[in-house]
């Protein structure tokens, strides 16, 4: 049996034991938590690591009722960088996640090259550079509330090219703001009021922007060097723009609203642009074959209006359709044959019409847009074709003509000339268009009329069997080709 004296070392020995487990599982807990925290401004940091391979910096609001603002920071001398309390862990930090705050200061963030991502929800204002030189970002997305951007805020993010840029709940987007970064998805929700000079200047991705309806004022250079930029959509009527808003060199094309200052911009530095709403008619033309529809190439011009009216009546179902893996196979007058089939082509920036043999009809069809989406395309700024003609080859003419064999007495002949309704020398049968008719040889007392078709023996004519060939010619219409054929009447003299 143990002794008293052992007992009580063994119990001292287990609860040393005890004691480091749970040490060390103290110290374990901590460093997969909490690494550093403190103060700016009405909001609280923290600095955590919850075990996976992401480093967290957490912004909070001390009050989330009120809201909280960060402190402004700036550039220190005696550091040689920006004065930030969690400067030391700038190149660490994977995510930054933000909870009620309201205000986030002057270069917070400046040259956090560790996010690839900036999400920010019901900030009132982001101060400046407070993400400047973020340069592996890969998504912004600001929903603010009544928010001003500060100029550069978000500057030269340009190592990488990003997926999307969303800017909702915004008032105003300050100087050089988004400048030098590669974004081809620019969102820019309503309530947007300025954007300011050189805001996204040198975006070399973006392809196609539409401003708000809200918004008041375009700057200087705000979209300068834009290279990729094809089309601009700028619905209020009363913005105001500057020479170098947009960049002319680059081919850049404006869709306006009519008697807007957009327009008279336009036309003013020469930007190739169309009017929104209603542009009149419009024709796609196949008769000449296929037609291509690229979006890189015409945004901005007339194939653009009819590739996205075309885009309307099919979704509408003003035209029948059926999607595929070759595209959407249109039937215009809805009587169950394809007319043309409508294919996408590279990357859906591409669009083929080419028509189907065996088509229903040749010739045009007409459509009125729905009075619904004109409506909506007004409020949108959207360009559109009141009427929409699709120009089909013609089909064949129909024209059957066979020629016939008509006596003619020799007895009457004598006295004066005979004429012989068209009836009686040939069938004819399903012209298209007017008819017209031209002898091509045969005796010279012989005559058809060019108009009538009427066939004049003239008096005198000699006993015998006369062979005479004839065009037959009909003119077309809308829908069927001119087309002719030569017979040949046989006139017996007996």
């Amino acid at each position: 049996m143990k002794t008293a004296l052992e007992k009580m070392i063994l119990i001292l020995v287990i609860t040393a034991a005890l004691m480091l487990i749970v040490f060390s599982a103290a110290e374990s807990a901590h460093a997969m938590g909490n690494i550093d925290e403190g103060v700016t401004g009405t909001c609280k940091w923290e600095l955590y690591n919850d075990g996976t391979p992401i480093t967290t910096l957490k912004i909070s609001a001390k009050d989330p009722y009120i809201g909280g603002a960060m402190d402004d920071y700036k550039y220190d001398s005696k550091i040689g960088d920006i004065n930030t309390p969690w400067l030391k862990y700038k190149d660490t930090v994977d995510e930054i996640i933000f909870s009620n705050v309201i205000k986030i200061g002057d270069y917070s963030f400046y040259n956090f090259k560790g996010i690839s991502r900036i999400s920010i929800g019901g900030v009132q204002s982001i101060g400046s550079h407070a993400f400047a030189f973020c340069v592996n970002v890969g998504e912004i997305i600001i929903k603010g509330d009544d928010c001003v951007i500060e100029d550069d805020a978000f500057a030269f993010c340009e190592n990488v090219r990003m997926k999307q840029v969303v800017i909702e709940g915004v008032r105003t987007i300050g100087e050089t703001a988004f400048e030098e970064i590669d974004c081809e998805n620019l969102s820019l929700g309503e309530g947007l009021e300025t954007i300011g000079d050189g805001a996204f200047n040198n975006n070399e991705a973006l392809q196609m922007l539409t401003i708000p309806g809200s918004c008041t004022s375009i700057g200087n250079n705000a979209f300068l060097a834009c290279p990729e930029l094809k089309v601009v959509f700028i619905k209020n009527p009363a913005c105001t723009l500057y020479q170098y808003s947009f960049d002319k060199d680059y081919n850049t094309a404006l869709v306006v609203r009519k008697n807007s200052t957009a327009l008279d911009y336009a036309e003013h530095f020469g930007f190739r642009y169309n009017v929104a709403g209603d542009n009149g008619p419009g024709t796609l033309d196949l008769s000449g074959g296929d037609v291509t529809l690229s979006v890189d190439d015409v945004y901005g011009s007339e194939n653009y209006v009819m590739l996205y009216t075309l885009e309307v009546l099919l979704s509408t179902g003003k035209i029948k359709f059926s999607i595929g893996d070759r595209g959407a196979f249109c039937d215009l007058d809805q009587d169950g044959i394809w007319d043309i089939t409508y294919g996408p082509g590279e990357a859906g920036k591409v669009v083929i019409m080419k028509e189907l043999p065996g088509r229903s009809i040749g010739g045009a069809v007409t459509f009125e847009m729905p009075a619904e989406f004109e409506k909506e395309a007004e409020e949108e700024g959207a360009p559109y074709y009141g009427t929409f003609t699709f120009k089909l080859n013609k089909a064949a003419n129909l024209l059957y003509a066979k020629g016939k064999t008509k006596t003619v007495k020799y007895s009457a002949l004598r006295k004066k000339t005979q004429t012989l309704g068209i009836s009686k020398v040939m069938t004819i049968k399903n012209p298209k268009g007017t008819l017209s008719f031209k002898k091509q040889s045969g005796s010279k007392k012989i005559t058809i009329n060019k108009k009538t078709g009427k066939v004049s023996v003239k008096k005198g004519l000699k006993k015998g069997t006369y062979p005479v060939s004839v065009t037959v010619f009909a003119a077309g219409n809308d829908q069927y080709e001119a087309g002719s054929k030569t017979v040949t009447i046989k006139i017996k003299v007996k």
